[in-house]
Order: C-alpha cells, then sequence, then structure tokens
C-alpha cells in the first residue's frame, strides 16, 4: 500500500466533529449518522386506514401528507397539523418509520390532515436552511388549503378538499419544536392565522442555565456537546448558543405573544417566554428526539396512553379549535 493511501485511510478513520450518537464527522470529510434510518414508503396504514403519500418540495426536499378515514364522513373540513421532525437538524426524516408511525397515529387520532416535512438537514445544507424548506412547506400547505386553493395548479388536492385553513397548528420535537418557534415569529406568518404551536422537547439553548436546567458539574459536558452541534450546524450563528434561534430568552428576540395577539403564559418551557394558552412543550432531558414511552411505534391506541406520569392527548375543546397536550415528567 503507497504512502499517500496510508495517509487516506488515516484521514477517513479521525473523526474531527465528534456528535455522536447523532453525527460523526471525518477529517476526509465523510459523514457517519449512526441513529440514521432507512425510509420507509408511504401507504395506507392497516392499524389506522389512514392513507399517506409524498409531495416534492425541492430536489433536496419532500412533505409527507396523511389524510385519516374520518375525512371521508366528516361534516365540516378537518384542522390542518403540520408537524417537523427533530435530530438536532443532522438527522432525521419525515419518511423514518417511526415519523411515518407517529404520524399515521396522529392524523387519526385528532382526526387531521397531517403535513410532515422533510427538511434539509447540516452540514450538507447549514442553517438557516432548515427553516428555509420548512418556511415553504408551510406557506404551501397554508396555500393549498385556502378557500381558493382548487383553482391554483400547484394546489394539493387533500389539503384543498378536507383541510380547514382556519385551523392550522404547527408541531415539532427537538430542532422541529425549534423550527416551529421559529416559524411561529416568522413576518411572513404572522398574518395567516396559526391556530396554535405542540413544542415537544423543543431544542433551545443559552450560555447560562436558567429555571429547571442542570447545573451540576456532570452537566457541562452535554452542554458543550450542545454548544458545538449547535455552531457546527449553524455558522453564522450570532453569539453562538445565544444566537436568538437557539436562546429564546436572548436580548432582542421575538416572543410567541406577537404571533398569536394574545399574551397567555406558558409555564412548560424550558427557554420561558410569554406565549398563547394553547401553546405547550415539555421540558423533561431526553436523549432522542421523540419520547419513546409516547411515540413508540407500539402505540397504536388513539386518544391518549399512559405509563406513570405520561401522557399524549388529542382532544377538541368547546370552540372546536384542535388542542394537542404532551405531557412527559415535567421538572
Amino acid at each position: 500500500m503507497s504512502s499517500a493511501t496510508t495517509a487516506a485511510a488515516g484521514e477517513d478513520d479521525e473523526v474531527v466533529h465528534d456528535f455522536a450518537p447523532l453525527l460523526l464527522v471525518y477529517k476526509s470529510s465523510r459523514l457517519e449518522r449512526p441513529l440514521a434510518t432507512p425510509r420507509v414508503p408511504p401507504r395506507r396504514d392497516a392499524a389506522t386506514g389512514v392513507v399517506s403519500k409524498d409531495v416534492a418540495l425541492s430536489p433536496h426536499s419532500f412533505m409527507r401528507l396523511y389524510l385519516p378515514p374520518a375525512a371521508a364522513t366528516a361534516e365540516r373540513k378537518l384542522p390542518v397539523v403540520v408537524y417537523f421532525h427533530g435530530g438536532g437538524f443532522v438527522i432525521g426524516s419525515a419518511g423514518s418509520a417511526a415519523y411515518h408511525r407517529c404520524l399515521n397515529d396522529l392524523a387519526a387520532a385528532c382526526p387531521a390532515v397531517a403535513v410532515s416535512v422533510d427538511y434539509r438537514l447540516a452540514p450538507e445544507h447549514p442553517v438557516p436552511a432548515s427553516y428555509e424548506a420548512s418556511l415553504a412547506a408551510l406557506k404551501w400547505a397554508l396555500s393549498s388549503s385556502s378557500s381558493s386553493a382548487a383553482a391554483e395548479a400547484d394546489a394539493d388536492p387533500w389539503l384543498a378538499a378536507h383541510g380547514d385553513p382556519a385551523r392550522v397548528f404547527l408541531a415539532g420535537d427537538s430542532a422541529g419544536g425549534n423550527i416551529c418557534h421559529h416559524l411561529a415569529m416568522h413576518p411572513d406568518v404572522k398574518g395567516a392565522g396559526l391556530k396554535g404551536v405542540v413544542l415537544i422537547h423543543p431544542w433551545f439553548w443559552g450560555k447560562d442555565p436558567i429555571g429547571g436546567e442542570p447545573r451540576s458539574p456532570a452537566s457541562k459536558s452535554n452542554q458543550q456537546q450542545q454548544k458545538g452541534l449547535w455552531e457546527f450546524v449553524c455558522p453564522g450563528a450570532v453569539d453562538g448558543v445565544d444566537d436568538p434561534q437557539m436562546n429564546p430568552t436572548a436580548p432582542g428576540a421575538p416572543g410567541l405573544e406577537t404571533s398569536f395577539g394574545g399574551a397567555g403564559s406558558c409555564t412548560r418551557r424550558r427557554r420561558r417566554r410569554a406565549a398563547p394558552e394553547r401553546t405547550w412543550s415539555c421540558s423533561s432531558p431526553k436523549e432522542s428526539g421523540m419520547c419513546s414511552t409516547c411515540w413508540s411505534p407500539r402505540r397504536r391506541r388513539p386518544g391518549s396512553c399512559w405509563t406513570g406520569s405520561r401522557r399524549l392527548s388529542v382532544r377538541n375543546d368547546e370552540d372546536d379549535a384542535l388542542v394537542v397536550v404532551y405531557v412527559v415528567d415535567i421538572v
């Protein structure tokens, strides 16, 4: 073996950025995503009867739409839930088996027309590429479900026929929760009439711990990894993890109350700011983008599932507006 070949092999084995288990970056620029799973195709779900299909958003991203059986008999159009997967902006897909299972169950339980967004990932596409792709997907969903959508060439027939533009919700976990927060305050979305936002373990961070965030010396390594990953996926971040995109309590960061026209109080957010009454998130630490208890593929019963203090419930309130509440070991 030549010295050049040996050197190349050595570079391929040398890790220069270690964000395990999400991402490993080698000196040769090779990327390894240990938790990445193959995509599953859209299809009719035998457990719920929900049907799904993929719609291309760009050469780099797509959306997976879910239509529940209730759409065929509903007396009015269904709520629209636009979902953004987690994964630290570096892994995950709307087509992964876990998210496909989750969205089938969610669409059936609400019932709602669900749009799961497959946005562009870093480091191939650094932040804000994920925000841009997600914003484009949300605009498309809002446009497709509008009253004039049926006459538009790019409108989706499922959303045009069954999606209620007055009841559109954003939902996401981990990095997806961060994206929801970003979109809810975007100037292009503020006047769109979003009904609510569901933040599931949203990935927010900051240089100084606040509230119930860990302060022990043992937590410092995790804090450094969080900081390193954010600055890696968003090299243009202002002031590192105190960039308003990562830290919603940073000076100058807008609050969700500016997007919904109300000033409720959200007491279940790790990085707390004023928010509407229908915005919830859970704040307990966890290792992956989804809670294996409530979002497990084994959980196929619509409504709610309980294990200890963990709960996922979906219901309609007195205004017939969709309310999704997720609680898991609030700290």
